[in-house]
């Protein structure tokens, strides 16, 4: 009778083992999230054309960009800063004065990749800035003269 007993318990405290088990290797999702920064971030390029970003610990080279939107001029940034923010669904967006696009990046594994590039203006921007408006970035541009709603997708 006590063998039996002990069998039950010891049965007992493995069901209890493995269910924990598995329990413990679910998944946790939490939601909803907001990621957005209310306003955008505006910093200084440094000659070497990397940025930062210290409110968010956040630090990249955005030289490539430079040459897509062909803003360099004797190996330095013609444009001399840059704007940044982010969505409430995670999408980042960067542009600057006299920029033709503005580009939305994900962060991936030690770098920032490029999804799209909204084409604005051919001949470049002028005074652009972006704002936080719930599912849609706000772009003003001409020292806010023009508005226009984009999202990850482009323009609305």
């Amino acid at each position: 009778m006590n063998n039996h007993f002990i069998k039950r318990k010891l049965f007992a405290a493995l069901i209890f083992l493995f269910a924990s088990m598995f329990t413990s290797c679910s998944s946790i999702t939490i939601k909803p999230v907001q990621y957005g920064w209310p306003v955008e971030n505006v910093v200084k390029i440094a000659s070497d054309f990397n940025i930062t970003f210290p409110r968010y610990s956040i630090s990249m080279n955005v030289k490539s960009i430079f040459e897509k939107e062909n803003l360099i001029k004797n190996g330095s940034p013609v444009s001399h800063q840059v704007r940044f923010i982010r969505d409430n669904r995670g999408y980042y967006y960067l542009t600057g004065e006299m920029f033709k696009n503005v580009y939305v990046l994900v962060p991936e594994d030690s770098e920032m990749k490029v999804v799209n590039v909204i084409l604005i203006n051919k001949k470049g921007m002028v005074s652009p800035a972006m704002n936080q408006r719930g599912n849609y970035i706000e772009l003003l541009l001409n020292n806010g003269k023009k508005r226009l709603k984009i999202n990850n997708d482009g323009i609305l």
